[in-house]
């Protein structure tokens, strides 16, 4: 998919929920929506994921998920991108949910404002 709107969120998860919510309040959809479990991010769209996050992928890392400390040991802050674009596609778990990837950028993990302060919801109104 080229330049599209892209939607990664997981079944059941609160913050997921919300983020779909919220999207179908203010009307904004996504040209592709995903199971981020079932269908992570694949080729092309991970290289569109770092630019979305201004080159750095680690801003799509749950530093809160159980596993975190297992998965990614002691100086695992240093990964590059590429050994930590490996690690997130075969541990599609330690991404935050929901994931959101548009042409002007990208979101990880639900925040009401930071969501409508990033897709300009609501500027202009009264």
């Amino acid at each position: 998919m080229g330049a599209g709107i892209t939607f990664w969120g997981r079944k059941g998860d609160p913050a997921t929920l919300d983020a779909q919510a919220f999207l179908a309040k203010h009307r904004y959809g996504a040209d592709l929506v995903r199971d981020l479990d079932a269908t992570p991010p694949t080729g092309d769209e991970w290289t569109r994921l770092s630019k979305g996050f201004g080159g750095d992928l680690w801003a799509l890392v749950d530093l809160r998920h159980p596993r975190y400390g297992e998965l990614l040991p002691r100086g695992a802050e240093d990964t590059d991108n590429a050994a930590l674009r490996e690690l997130l596609a075969a541990n599609p778990l330690l991404i935050k949910s929901p994931v959101l990837l548009t042409p002007k950028g990208a979101l990880a993990g639900f925040r009401e404002r930071k969501w409508m302060d990033f897709l300009d919801i609501g500027k202009g109104r009264a």
